[in-house]
């Protein structure tokens, strides 16, 4: 299977320090925007299945709005209890201030 590219939002849509829920192929991605670098993950807490989209970010971190659980965006991993499992991130890239998102295509 090779890797693709799709569009999801403009670099417009995300101002510094603010993120936006898309969906994609049926899953629900986080667009970060961490001080005009942008990264991608997956909305559920590994917790509770809270919205990540509805909580905090805060630098390169967001905050589960359900329990308080934290997340490193740019990596996923966990930061703060309850939640002690990563959320995924994805490969994304900015071409002609469109925010693409990885996808794998067979």
């Amino acid at each position: 299977m090779a890797e693709g590219f799709v569009k999801v939002a403009e670099t417009r849509d995300v101002s510094p320090g603010e993120m936006k829920l898309v969906e994609l192929e049926g899953q629900r991605i986080v667009i970060a925007n961490v001080a005009g670098s942008f990264y991608a993950f997956g909305d559920v807490c590994t917790h509770a299945n809270g919205p990540l989209s509805d909580g905090v970010l805060q630098e390169d971190r967001v905050e589960c709005p359900w329990h308080g659980s934290a997340f490193d965006v740019k990596s996923g991993r966990p930061l703060s209890p309850p939640a002690r499992s990563p959320i995924p991130t994805y490969r994304l890239k900015v071409e002609n201030g469109g925010i693409l998102v990885a996808v794998l295509k067979e």
